[in-house]
């Protein structure tokens, strides 16, 4: 079942709330925005509202209809929005010094898939693309050598994947309790390595769960 899902393009037609909240850095003003009739996030409205200023990302909506949204109150940790991302679509900056977009919620057992569109800016060891618990649970590490990102839950999985810098790459992860997990690039498998046997108690986007360590440069659009 789908659990969460969060994008700068409308994912579900039955979906019809937004798709950001952002804070307008001139005034601190907040507004949510959401998508036009052909399920592109409503950018013109965006850059008029803000003018100037920089757009930071206070609520990311979940689209699932689970009411799982990601959210950062502090301003010093919110993403920035930048208006071109991939295929000149938007796409939210994590910084990799403090931001960082985090849900908590119930327990949901394993297997679980994770679908990610995202860039890594600047690769930095021991930072976390995202993480699916309090802490190194379910989580996306980036580990030796350069641009390699490998599964973590409490211990790294054997095989890493080189996502590269700048450049935006589709992963797919799939975390389960038996057998292989694994990790694709742009549809291209490789296995994990070893079992995963955590369940997803969040999401956190940039940094470590707990939301102390691990923060990194990266793009995300979905």
């Amino acid at each position: 079942n789908l659990q969460a899902a969060y994008s700068v393009r409308k994912l579900r037609s039955a979906y019809t709330g937004n798709a950001l909240l952002l804070r307008r850095s001139s005034d601190n003003a907040e507004l949510a925005f959401g998508f036009l009739a052909n399920g592109n996030l409503d950018t013109g409205t965006i850059a008029t509202w803000l003018g100037g200023a920089s757009g930071l990302v206070t609520t990311w909506y979940d689209q699932s209809g689970n009411g799982r949204n990601l959210v950062q109150t502090t301003a010093n940790n919110q993403p920035l929005y930048v208006a071109s991302g991939p295929n000149s679509n938007p796409t939210m900056r994590f910084d990799g010094v403090s931001d960082r977009l985090r849900v908590t919620f119930s327990s949901v057992a394993l297997p679980q898939h994770i679908f990610c569109v995202f860039k890594q800016i600047v690769w930095s060891e021991g930072a976390y693309v995202f993480d699916g618990g309090n802490t190194i649970n379910m989580g996306l590490y980036q580990t030796s050598p350069s641009g390699f990102v490998k599964l973590i839950t409490g211990a790294l999985s054997d095989n890493g994947v080189n996502f590269g810098t700048l450049v935006y790459n589709v992963g797919t992860f799939l975390f389960r309790t038996t057998g292989q997990s694994y990790l694709r690039k742009n549809g291209v498998t490789t296995l994990g390595g070893f079992p995963q046997g955590n369940a997803l108690s969040g999401i956190t986007l940039g940094a470590r769960g707990d939301g102390t360590a691990g923060f990194s440069n990266t793009d995300f659009s979905e």
